[in-house]
Protein backbone atom coordinates (compact mmCIF):
# COMPACT_ATOMS: atom_id res chain seq x y z
CA UNK A 1 0.00 0.00 0.00
CA UNK A 2 1.33 3.40 -0.94
CA UNK A 3 2.34 5.69 1.88
CA UNK A 4 0.60 9.04 1.73
CA UNK A 5 1.81 12.23 3.41
CA UNK A 6 -0.94 14.85 3.33
CA UNK A 7 -0.08 18.15 4.95
CA UNK A 8 -2.79 19.49 7.21
CA UNK A 9 -4.75 22.48 5.94
CA UNK A 10 -3.73 24.43 9.04
CA UNK A 11 -0.05 23.84 8.32
CA UNK A 12 -0.48 25.10 4.80
CA UNK A 13 -2.33 28.19 5.96
CA UNK A 14 0.50 28.94 8.35
CA UNK A 15 3.19 28.49 5.70
CA UNK A 16 1.50 29.73 2.54
CA UNK A 17 3.24 33.12 2.85
CA UNK A 18 6.03 31.98 5.11
CA UNK A 19 8.99 32.38 2.83
CA UNK A 20 8.37 35.59 0.91
CA UNK A 21 11.47 37.15 2.42
CA UNK A 22 13.96 35.28 0.22
CA UNK A 23 12.04 35.17 -3.04
CA UNK A 24 11.72 38.15 -5.33
CA UNK A 25 8.58 39.36 -6.98
CA UNK A 26 7.87 37.58 -10.25
CA UNK A 27 9.67 39.04 -13.26
CA UNK A 28 7.82 38.58 -16.55
CA UNK A 29 9.33 38.51 -20.03
CA UNK A 30 7.51 38.08 -23.33
CA UNK A 31 8.37 34.74 -24.84
CA UNK A 32 6.56 33.29 -27.85
CA UNK A 33 3.24 31.70 -28.60
CA UNK A 34 2.15 29.12 -26.01
CA UNK A 35 5.56 28.46 -24.39
CA UNK A 36 6.10 24.97 -23.01
CA UNK A 37 9.54 23.39 -22.51
CA UNK A 38 12.25 25.26 -20.59
CA UNK A 39 15.90 24.73 -19.72
CA UNK A 40 18.82 26.65 -18.18
CA UNK A 41 22.35 26.32 -19.60
CA UNK A 42 25.32 28.26 -20.93
CA UNK A 43 24.89 27.73 -24.65
CA UNK A 44 27.34 30.34 -25.93
CA UNK A 45 30.34 29.56 -23.72
CA UNK A 46 30.43 32.99 -22.07
CA UNK A 47 30.30 31.61 -18.54
CA UNK A 48 26.74 32.86 -17.95
CA UNK A 49 23.59 30.80 -17.95
CA UNK A 50 20.96 31.34 -20.63
CA UNK A 51 17.28 30.39 -20.57
CA UNK A 52 15.82 28.32 -23.41
CA UNK A 53 12.08 28.26 -24.06
CA UNK A 54 10.21 26.07 -26.55
CA UNK A 55 7.23 28.04 -27.91
CA UNK A 56 4.68 25.41 -28.94
CA UNK A 57 2.67 27.79 -31.12
CA UNK A 58 -0.94 26.90 -30.18
CA UNK A 59 -3.02 25.47 -27.34
CA UNK A 60 -3.11 21.88 -28.62
CA UNK A 61 -3.69 19.38 -25.81
CA UNK A 62 -1.46 16.36 -25.55
CA UNK A 63 -2.38 13.56 -27.96
CA UNK A 64 -4.23 15.88 -30.32
CA UNK A 65 -3.17 16.99 -33.77
CA UNK A 66 -2.52 20.65 -34.48
CA UNK A 67 -5.49 22.56 -35.91
CA UNK A 68 -3.26 25.01 -37.73
CA UNK A 69 0.36 25.40 -38.69
CA UNK A 70 1.61 26.80 -35.38
CA UNK A 71 3.82 29.85 -34.88
CA UNK A 72 6.71 27.89 -33.41
CA UNK A 73 10.10 29.06 -32.19
CA UNK A 74 12.86 28.56 -29.64
CA UNK A 75 13.46 31.67 -27.55
CA UNK A 76 16.87 32.09 -25.94
CA UNK A 77 17.23 34.67 -23.16
CA UNK A 78 20.94 35.32 -22.99
CA UNK A 79 23.03 36.21 -19.97
CA UNK A 80 22.21 38.38 -17.00
CA UNK A 81 20.47 40.97 -19.20
CA UNK A 82 18.19 38.26 -20.65
CA UNK A 83 18.53 39.53 -24.20
CA UNK A 84 16.09 37.57 -26.33
CA UNK A 85 16.96 35.79 -29.58
CA UNK A 86 14.94 33.27 -31.57
CA UNK A 87 15.91 29.99 -33.22
CA UNK A 88 13.70 27.74 -35.29
CA UNK A 89 13.41 23.98 -35.12
CA UNK A 90 10.36 22.03 -36.29
CA UNK A 91 6.64 22.52 -35.78
CA UNK A 92 5.35 22.63 -32.19
CA UNK A 93 8.56 22.34 -30.17
CA UNK A 94 7.58 20.95 -26.80
CA UNK A 95 10.36 19.29 -24.82
CA UNK A 96 13.87 20.63 -24.17
CA UNK A 97 16.92 18.83 -22.83
CA UNK A 98 20.48 20.04 -22.30
CA UNK A 99 23.73 18.10 -22.18
CA UNK A 100 26.88 17.13 -24.02
CA UNK A 101 25.82 15.23 -27.15
CA UNK A 102 29.07 14.95 -29.11
CA UNK A 103 31.59 14.45 -26.32
CA UNK A 104 33.35 17.82 -26.53
CA UNK A 105 32.36 18.71 -22.94
CA UNK A 106 30.31 21.67 -24.16
CA UNK A 107 26.57 21.95 -23.55
CA UNK A 108 24.27 21.16 -26.48
CA UNK A 109 20.50 20.77 -26.52
CA UNK A 110 17.68 18.77 -28.06
CA UNK A 111 14.13 19.86 -28.89
CA UNK A 112 11.18 17.54 -29.48
CA UNK A 113 8.92 18.70 -32.33
CA UNK A 114 5.48 17.44 -31.37
CA UNK A 115 3.63 18.05 -34.69
CA UNK A 116 6.48 16.84 -36.91
CA UNK A 117 7.29 13.66 -35.00
CA UNK A 118 10.97 14.63 -34.85
CA UNK A 119 13.70 15.86 -32.57
CA UNK A 120 16.10 18.65 -33.52
CA UNK A 121 19.76 18.43 -32.46
CA UNK A 122 21.52 21.72 -31.67
CA UNK A 123 25.30 21.55 -31.23
CA UNK A 124 27.34 24.34 -29.63
CA UNK A 125 30.54 25.21 -31.45
CA UNK A 126 32.54 27.97 -29.85
CA UNK A 127 29.99 30.66 -29.07
CA UNK A 128 27.45 29.65 -31.70
CA UNK A 129 24.60 27.13 -31.77
CA UNK A 130 23.87 25.22 -34.95
CA UNK A 131 20.98 22.93 -35.90
CA UNK A 132 22.93 19.88 -37.03
CA UNK A 133 20.33 17.13 -37.39
CA UNK A 134 16.63 16.33 -37.39
CA UNK A 135 15.62 12.76 -36.55
CA UNK A 136 12.24 11.07 -36.94
CA UNK A 137 11.11 9.40 -33.72
CA UNK A 138 7.34 8.83 -34.00
CA UNK A 139 3.95 10.41 -33.36
CA UNK A 140 3.93 13.23 -30.85
CA UNK A 141 7.30 13.22 -29.08
CA UNK A 142 7.16 15.13 -25.80
CA UNK A 143 9.86 14.68 -23.16
CA UNK A 144 13.55 14.34 -24.00
CA UNK A 145 16.67 13.66 -21.96
CA UNK A 146 20.44 13.75 -22.55
CA UNK A 147 23.21 12.00 -20.63
CA UNK A 148 26.80 11.51 -21.79
CA UNK A 149 26.00 11.31 -25.50
CA UNK A 150 22.79 9.34 -24.94
CA UNK A 151 19.41 10.79 -25.98
CA UNK A 152 16.05 9.37 -24.87
CA UNK A 153 12.69 10.52 -26.25
CA UNK A 154 9.20 9.87 -24.83
CA UNK A 155 6.88 9.40 -27.83
CA UNK A 156 3.37 9.93 -26.55
CA UNK A 157 0.97 8.63 -29.20
CA UNK A 158 3.14 5.61 -30.12
CA UNK A 159 3.58 4.67 -26.43
CA UNK A 160 7.27 4.09 -26.85
CA UNK A 161 10.69 5.22 -25.81
CA UNK A 162 13.30 6.01 -28.45
CA UNK A 163 16.96 5.75 -27.42
CA UNK A 164 19.71 7.22 -29.60
CA UNK A 165 23.39 6.51 -28.96
CA UNK A 166 26.74 5.94 -30.69
CA UNK A 167 26.77 9.48 -32.12
CA UNK A 168 23.06 9.12 -32.89
CA UNK A 169 23.70 6.25 -35.30
CA UNK A 170 22.06 3.53 -33.21
CA UNK A 171 18.34 3.76 -32.48
CA UNK A 172 16.52 1.52 -30.00
CA UNK A 173 12.76 1.53 -29.41
CA UNK A 174 11.11 0.17 -26.28
CA UNK A 175 7.34 -0.21 -25.94
CA UNK A 176 5.79 1.40 -22.88
CA UNK A 177 2.47 0.81 -21.09
CA UNK A 178 0.73 4.06 -21.86
CA UNK A 179 1.55 7.39 -23.49
CA UNK A 180 4.83 8.59 -21.98
CA UNK A 181 5.14 12.35 -21.53
CA UNK A 182 8.58 12.59 -19.93
CA UNK A 183 11.86 10.76 -19.57
CA UNK A 184 15.03 11.14 -17.51
CA UNK A 185 18.45 9.48 -17.55
CA UNK A 186 20.55 9.10 -14.43
CA UNK A 187 22.40 6.85 -12.05
CA UNK A 188 20.83 5.10 -9.09
CA UNK A 189 23.14 3.10 -6.85
CA UNK A 190 25.91 3.43 -9.50
CA UNK A 191 23.81 1.96 -12.31
CA UNK A 192 22.46 4.05 -15.18
CA UNK A 193 18.70 3.99 -15.71
CA UNK A 194 16.22 5.58 -18.05
CA UNK A 195 12.89 6.30 -16.38
CA UNK A 196 9.74 7.19 -18.32
CA UNK A 197 6.57 8.83 -16.99
CA UNK A 198 3.62 6.98 -18.53
CA UNK A 199 0.76 9.44 -18.40
CA UNK A 200 -2.33 7.37 -19.26
CA UNK A 201 -1.31 4.24 -17.35
CA UNK A 202 -0.32 6.09 -14.17
CA UNK A 203 3.04 4.36 -13.83
CA UNK A 204 6.72 4.72 -14.59
CA UNK A 205 8.88 2.32 -16.55
CA UNK A 206 12.35 1.52 -15.20
CA UNK A 207 14.80 0.78 -18.01
CA UNK A 208 18.26 -0.40 -16.98
CA UNK A 209 21.52 -0.13 -18.89
CA UNK A 210 23.06 -3.55 -19.39
CA UNK A 211 26.04 -4.88 -21.33
CA UNK A 212 24.08 -5.25 -24.54
CA UNK A 213 22.04 -2.07 -24.24
CA UNK A 214 18.93 -1.05 -22.37
CA UNK A 215 15.99 -3.19 -21.30
CA UNK A 216 12.87 -2.54 -19.28
CA UNK A 217 13.02 -4.28 -15.92
CA UNK A 218 9.75 -3.19 -14.34
CA UNK A 219 6.80 -0.80 -14.24
CA UNK A 220 5.91 0.90 -10.96
CA UNK A 221 2.44 2.30 -10.30
CA UNK A 222 2.68 5.88 -9.10
CA UNK A 223 -0.40 8.08 -9.54
CA UNK A 224 -3.02 9.43 -11.87
CA UNK A 225 -1.56 11.20 -14.89
CA UNK A 226 2.10 10.85 -13.97
CA UNK A 227 3.63 13.44 -16.29
CA UNK A 228 7.11 14.42 -15.07
CA UNK A 229 10.02 12.40 -13.76
CA UNK A 230 13.41 13.25 -12.25
CA UNK A 231 16.31 11.38 -10.62
CA UNK A 232 17.95 12.94 -7.55
CA UNK A 233 18.57 12.38 -3.85
CA UNK A 234 15.61 14.02 -2.11
CA UNK A 235 15.72 11.77 0.95
CA UNK A 236 19.26 12.60 2.09
CA UNK A 237 20.63 9.03 2.14
CA UNK A 238 23.23 9.65 -0.63
CA UNK A 239 21.33 7.36 -3.01
CA UNK A 240 19.34 8.86 -5.85
CA UNK A 241 15.58 8.54 -5.82
CA UNK A 242 12.93 8.73 -8.54
CA UNK A 243 10.60 11.72 -8.26
CA UNK A 244 7.39 12.18 -10.25
CA UNK A 245 4.61 14.74 -10.49
CA UNK A 246 1.13 13.32 -10.90
CA UNK A 247 -1.20 15.52 -12.94
CA UNK A 248 -4.58 14.17 -11.82
CA UNK A 249 -3.71 13.30 -8.24
CA UNK A 250 -2.07 16.69 -7.56
CA UNK A 251 0.82 14.94 -5.83
CA UNK A 252 4.56 14.46 -6.01
CA UNK A 253 5.83 10.90 -5.53
CA UNK A 254 9.22 9.73 -4.30
CA UNK A 255 10.50 6.19 -4.96
CA UNK A 256 13.64 5.18 -3.10
CA UNK A 257 16.13 2.43 -3.90
CA UNK A 258 16.72 0.21 -0.88
CA UNK A 259 17.88 -3.40 -0.46
CA UNK A 260 18.56 -3.63 -4.21
CA UNK A 261 14.99 -2.78 -5.13
CA UNK A 262 12.69 0.17 -5.64
CA UNK A 263 10.31 0.97 -2.78
CA UNK A 264 6.65 1.83 -3.03
CA UNK A 265 6.02 5.52 -3.74
CA UNK A 266 5.67 8.01 -0.95
CA UNK A 267 3.20 10.65 -2.09
CA UNK A 268 3.18 14.31 -1.05
CA UNK A 269 0.01 16.29 -1.52
CA UNK A 270 0.40 19.62 -3.32
CA UNK A 271 -1.46 22.86 -2.77
CA UNK A 272 -1.84 23.50 -6.49
CA UNK A 273 -3.87 21.82 -9.19
CA UNK A 274 -2.49 19.89 -12.17
CA UNK A 275 1.30 19.83 -11.64
CA UNK A 276 2.20 19.83 -15.33
CA UNK A 277 5.85 20.77 -14.69
CA UNK A 278 8.41 19.78 -12.07
CA UNK A 279 12.04 20.68 -11.40
CA UNK A 280 14.65 19.63 -8.86
CA UNK A 281 17.43 21.71 -7.34
CA UNK A 282 18.65 23.43 -4.19
CA UNK A 283 16.35 26.45 -3.90
CA UNK A 284 17.33 27.57 -0.39
CA UNK A 285 21.10 27.13 -0.43
CA UNK A 286 21.36 24.37 2.19
CA UNK A 287 23.00 21.86 -0.16
CA UNK A 288 19.93 19.61 -0.30
CA UNK A 289 17.85 18.91 -3.39
CA UNK A 290 14.33 20.35 -3.28
CA UNK A 291 11.33 20.02 -5.60
CA UNK A 292 9.28 22.74 -7.29
CA UNK A 293 6.11 22.13 -9.31
CA UNK A 294 4.36 24.23 -11.96
CA UNK A 295 0.64 23.88 -11.32
CA UNK A 296 -1.11 24.55 -14.61
CA UNK A 297 -4.74 24.98 -13.54
CA UNK A 298 -4.33 26.79 -10.21
CA UNK A 299 -1.80 29.27 -11.62
CA UNK A 300 0.61 28.49 -8.78
CA UNK A 301 4.12 27.28 -8.02
CA UNK A 302 4.61 24.87 -5.09
CA UNK A 303 7.98 24.62 -3.31
CA UNK A 304 8.76 21.42 -1.41
CA UNK A 305 11.94 21.67 0.66
CA UNK A 306 13.94 18.63 1.71
CA UNK A 307 13.98 18.39 5.51
CA UNK A 308 15.24 15.36 7.41
CA UNK A 309 14.63 12.96 4.57
CA UNK A 310 11.15 14.23 3.71
CA UNK A 311 9.72 16.82 1.35
CA UNK A 312 7.89 19.62 3.16
CA UNK A 313 5.39 21.74 1.25
CA UNK A 314 6.80 25.09 2.32
CA UNK A 315 5.38 27.71 0.02
CA UNK A 316 2.80 28.16 -2.70
CA UNK A 317 3.26 31.17 -4.99
CA UNK A 318 0.22 32.61 -6.75
CA UNK A 319 1.48 33.68 -10.16
CA UNK A 320 -1.25 36.11 -11.25
CA UNK A 321 -4.41 37.66 -9.89
CA UNK A 322 -6.32 36.82 -13.06
CA UNK A 323 -9.77 35.37 -12.60
CA UNK A 324 -8.91 32.72 -15.18
CA UNK A 325 -6.37 30.34 -13.65
CA UNK A 326 -6.18 27.66 -16.36
CA UNK A 327 -3.16 27.14 -18.62
CA UNK A 328 -0.83 28.95 -16.28
CA UNK A 329 2.64 27.57 -15.37
CA UNK A 330 3.41 24.51 -17.48
CA UNK A 331 7.15 23.81 -17.31
CA UNK A 332 9.75 24.85 -14.78
CA UNK A 333 13.53 24.87 -14.26
CA UNK A 334 15.94 25.75 -11.44
CA UNK A 335 19.31 27.45 -11.90
CA UNK A 336 21.33 30.63 -11.43
CA UNK A 337 20.15 33.10 -14.08
CA UNK A 338 21.48 36.38 -12.64
CA UNK A 339 25.02 35.35 -11.81
CA UNK A 340 24.84 35.70 -8.02
CA UNK A 341 25.61 32.05 -7.34
CA UNK A 342 22.13 31.29 -6.02
CA UNK A 343 19.52 29.16 -7.77
CA UNK A 344 16.50 30.94 -9.21
CA UNK A 345 13.19 29.53 -10.42
CA UNK A 346 12.08 30.05 -14.04
CA UNK A 347 8.90 28.81 -15.65
CA UNK A 348 6.83 29.13 -18.78
CA UNK A 349 3.36 30.61 -18.42
CA UNK A 350 1.24 29.25 -21.24
CA UNK A 351 -1.80 31.51 -20.97
CA UNK A 352 0.15 34.76 -21.07
CA UNK A 353 2.80 33.70 -23.62
CA UNK A 354 5.53 34.61 -21.17
CA UNK A 355 8.60 33.49 -19.31
CA UNK A 356 8.51 34.19 -15.58
CA UNK A 357 11.38 34.31 -13.10
CA UNK A 358 11.51 34.22 -9.30
CA UNK A 359 14.95 35.17 -8.00
CA UNK A 360 16.41 33.80 -4.79
CA UNK A 361 17.53 36.75 -2.69
CA UNK A 362 19.49 37.19 0.50
CA UNK A 363 17.51 37.17 3.76
CA UNK A 364 15.24 40.14 4.33
CA UNK A 365 16.16 42.64 7.03
CA UNK A 366 14.53 41.77 10.36
CA UNK A 367 11.88 43.90 12.03
CA UNK A 368 13.04 45.68 15.19
CA UNK A 369 10.71 47.12 17.82
CA UNK A 370 10.94 48.07 21.47
CA UNK A 371 8.72 46.95 24.29
CA UNK A 372 9.91 49.72 26.59
CA UNK A 373 10.69 52.51 24.08
CA UNK A 374 8.09 51.99 21.32
CA UNK A 375 8.16 55.44 19.68
CA UNK A 376 11.42 56.34 17.93
CA UNK A 377 10.54 60.05 18.10
CA UNK A 378 9.99 60.23 21.85
CA UNK A 379 12.48 60.45 24.70
CA UNK A 380 12.41 58.03 27.61
CA UNK A 381 13.90 58.26 31.10
CA UNK A 382 14.31 54.47 31.30
CA UNK A 383 17.97 53.89 30.37
CA UNK A 384 17.66 50.10 29.97
CA UNK A 385 15.57 49.58 26.82
CA UNK A 386 14.33 46.15 25.71
CA UNK A 387 14.44 45.47 21.96
CA UNK A 388 12.62 42.74 20.06
CA UNK A 389 14.00 41.37 16.78
CA UNK A 390 11.64 39.51 14.48
CA UNK A 391 13.00 37.61 11.49
CA UNK A 392 11.31 37.95 8.15
CA UNK A 393 10.54 34.72 6.34
CA UNK A 394 13.55 32.83 4.97
CA UNK A 395 13.80 29.69 2.87
CA UNK A 396 16.75 28.28 4.78
CA UNK A 397 15.68 29.50 8.22
CA UNK A 398 17.28 32.11 10.48
CA UNK A 399 20.07 30.98 12.82
CA UNK A 400 20.30 34.26 14.76
CA UNK A 401 21.05 37.97 14.70
CA UNK A 402 24.01 40.33 14.90
CA UNK A 403 23.38 43.65 16.63
CA UNK A 404 25.12 46.83 17.77
CA UNK A 405 23.86 49.85 19.73
CA UNK A 406 25.75 52.93 18.61
CA UNK A 407 25.45 56.70 18.52
CA UNK A 408 26.99 57.04 15.05
CA UNK A 409 24.52 54.80 13.17
CA UNK A 410 27.36 52.63 11.81
CA UNK A 411 27.17 48.84 11.74
CA UNK A 412 30.55 47.18 12.27
CA UNK A 413 30.24 43.40 12.13
CA UNK A 414 33.52 42.94 14.03
CA UNK A 415 32.01 44.79 17.00
CA UNK A 416 28.56 43.23 16.79
CA UNK A 417 27.07 40.74 19.24
CA UNK A 418 25.50 37.51 17.93
CA UNK A 419 22.39 36.10 19.59
CA UNK A 420 20.01 33.25 18.81
CA UNK A 421 17.09 34.60 20.84
CA UNK A 422 14.95 37.49 19.60
CA UNK A 423 15.05 39.82 22.63
CA UNK A 424 17.84 42.14 23.78
CA UNK A 425 18.08 44.30 26.89
CA UNK A 426 20.54 47.19 26.85
CA UNK A 427 21.51 48.45 30.31
CA UNK A 428 22.63 51.74 31.85
CA UNK A 429 22.75 53.83 28.70
CA UNK A 430 23.80 57.43 29.05
CA UNK A 431 21.49 60.15 27.82
CA UNK A 432 21.46 60.58 24.08
CA UNK A 433 20.24 59.09 20.82
CA UNK A 434 21.23 55.51 20.06
CA UNK A 435 20.81 53.48 16.90
CA UNK A 436 20.08 49.80 17.46
CA UNK A 437 21.18 48.05 14.27
CA UNK A 438 20.39 44.37 13.62
CA UNK A 439 20.99 41.96 10.74
CA UNK A 440 19.66 38.44 10.37
CA UNK A 441 21.92 35.48 9.62
CA UNK A 442 20.34 32.53 7.85
CA UNK A 443 21.30 28.90 8.28
CA UNK A 444 23.63 29.14 5.28
CA UNK A 445 25.58 32.02 6.85
CA UNK A 446 24.13 34.71 4.57
CA UNK A 447 23.50 38.09 6.22
CA UNK A 448 20.48 40.27 5.56
CA UNK A 449 20.35 44.00 5.04
CA UNK A 450 20.38 45.96 8.29
CA UNK A 451 17.39 47.13 10.28
CA UNK A 452 17.76 50.32 12.33
CA UNK A 453 15.71 51.35 15.37
CA UNK A 454 16.31 54.71 17.09
CA UNK A 455 16.25 54.97 20.88
CA UNK A 456 16.21 58.31 22.68
CA UNK A 457 17.38 58.12 26.29
CA UNK A 458 17.04 60.98 28.72
CA UNK A 459 17.53 61.25 32.50
CA UNK A 460 16.46 63.33 35.43
CA UNK A 461 18.73 66.38 35.39
CA UNK A 462 21.63 65.88 37.83
CA UNK A 463 25.22 66.85 38.51
CA UNK A 464 26.62 64.13 36.24
CA UNK A 465 24.55 64.71 33.13
CA UNK A 466 24.45 68.52 33.22
CA UNK A 467 27.68 70.20 32.12
CA UNK A 468 29.30 72.41 29.52
CA UNK A 469 31.83 71.63 26.83
CA UNK A 470 34.52 72.52 26.13
CA UNK A 471 35.64 73.39 29.61
CA UNK A 472 37.95 75.36 29.87
CA UNK A 473 36.64 77.41 26.95
CA UNK A 474 37.98 80.36 24.97
CA UNK A 475 35.46 81.33 22.26
CA UNK A 476 32.17 79.70 23.28
CA UNK A 477 30.84 76.79 25.24
CA UNK A 478 27.76 74.57 25.00
CA UNK A 479 25.65 73.88 28.06
CA UNK A 480 24.10 70.42 28.01
CA UNK A 481 21.18 69.29 30.16
CA UNK A 482 18.52 66.55 29.90
CA UNK A 483 14.77 66.87 30.51
CA UNK A 484 12.23 64.16 31.12
CA UNK A 485 9.43 66.52 30.12
CA UNK A 486 9.00 69.90 28.48
CA UNK A 487 9.26 72.63 31.06
CA UNK A 488 10.56 76.16 31.44
CA UNK A 489 14.35 76.33 32.00
CA UNK A 490 16.47 79.22 33.24
CA UNK A 491 20.22 79.38 32.73
CA UNK A 492 22.12 81.96 34.79
CA UNK A 493 25.87 82.65 34.68
CA UNK A 494 27.40 84.36 37.75
CA UNK A 495 30.89 85.70 38.29
CA UNK A 496 32.94 84.65 41.27
CA UNK A 497 31.37 87.44 43.35
CA UNK A 498 27.80 86.22 42.68
CA UNK A 499 26.93 88.95 40.19
CA UNK A 500 24.76 87.89 37.24
CA UNK A 501 26.77 88.03 34.00
CA UNK A 502 24.43 86.37 31.50
CA UNK A 503 21.03 84.71 31.62
CA UNK A 504 18.63 82.98 29.30
CA UNK A 505 15.06 81.71 29.81
CA UNK A 506 13.71 78.89 27.60
CA UNK A 507 9.97 78.32 27.50
CA UNK A 508 8.37 74.92 26.94
CA UNK A 509 8.29 75.39 23.16
CA UNK A 510 12.05 75.97 23.05
CA UNK A 511 13.10 72.73 24.77
CA UNK A 512 12.64 69.04 24.03
CA UNK A 513 12.10 65.98 26.14
CA UNK A 514 15.60 64.59 26.01
CA UNK A 515 18.99 66.21 25.77
CA UNK A 516 19.08 69.99 25.22
CA UNK A 517 21.98 72.20 24.21
CA UNK A 518 22.41 75.95 24.70
CA UNK A 519 25.43 77.87 23.38
CA UNK A 520 26.97 80.69 25.44
CA UNK A 521 29.29 82.92 23.41
CA UNK A 522 31.19 84.16 26.52
CA UNK A 523 29.52 87.55 26.54
CA UNK A 524 27.53 89.36 29.20
CA UNK A 525 23.91 90.44 28.90
CA UNK A 526 25.08 93.63 27.18
CA UNK A 527 26.85 91.59 24.49
CA UNK A 528 30.34 92.48 25.66
CA UNK A 529 33.09 89.87 25.92
CA UNK A 530 33.82 88.65 29.41
CA UNK A 531 37.28 88.36 30.95
CA UNK A 532 39.18 85.24 31.93
CA UNK A 533 38.19 83.59 35.15
CA UNK A 534 35.93 81.11 36.85
CA UNK A 535 32.16 81.46 36.47
CA UNK A 536 29.22 79.72 38.07
CA UNK A 537 26.47 78.25 35.83
CA UNK A 538 23.05 77.38 37.23
CA UNK A 539 20.49 75.38 35.22
CA UNK A 540 17.11 75.80 36.88
CA UNK A 541 13.81 73.99 36.30
CA UNK A 542 10.65 74.03 38.40
CA UNK A 543 12.01 71.28 40.67
CA UNK A 544 15.77 71.07 39.98
CA UNK A 545 18.81 73.32 40.29
CA UNK A 546 22.20 72.14 39.07
CA UNK A 547 25.29 74.26 39.64
CA UNK A 548 28.51 73.84 37.62
CA UNK A 549 31.78 75.76 37.26
CA UNK A 550 32.97 77.15 33.92
CA UNK A 551 36.61 78.15 33.33
CA UNK A 552 37.18 80.87 30.71
CA UNK A 553 40.74 81.01 29.33
CA UNK A 554 41.34 83.20 26.26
Amino acid sequence: MKKLFYLAILTLLLTINFFAGTLSDIKTLESGSYPRGIAIADINSDGKNDILVANFGEDTLIGQENDIIPTSSISIFKGINLTKENLYAGNSPRGLAIGDINGDKITDFVVSNYADGTISIFIQTGKTIELTDTINVGRHPVGVAIDDGLIAVAVYSDSKLVILRDNLKEKTEISLPGNPTDVIIGKINNQRFIISANYSSGNISVIAEEKNGFSKIKDINVGGGVCKVEIADVTGDKVNDIITSNFYDNTVSVIEFKNNDFTEPVNYKLSGQRPNGMAIGDVNGDGLIDVVTANRDSDTIDILLQKQGKLILTKSILVTNDENKTYGPVEIAIGDVNGDGKNDIVFTHMRSNSLKIVYYEKPAAPKVSSITHPDENLWYADNSPVLKIQAKEDLSGISGFYYVATKDNVFDLSKATFITENEVKLTNLESGTYYFIAVAKDNNGVLSDKAVFKINITEEMNENNTYNFPNPCSDSTTIRFPLTEKTEVKIIIYDINGKTVWSKTLNEAEVITGVNYVVWNLTNDAGLAISNGTYICKVITKDKVVTKKIAVVK
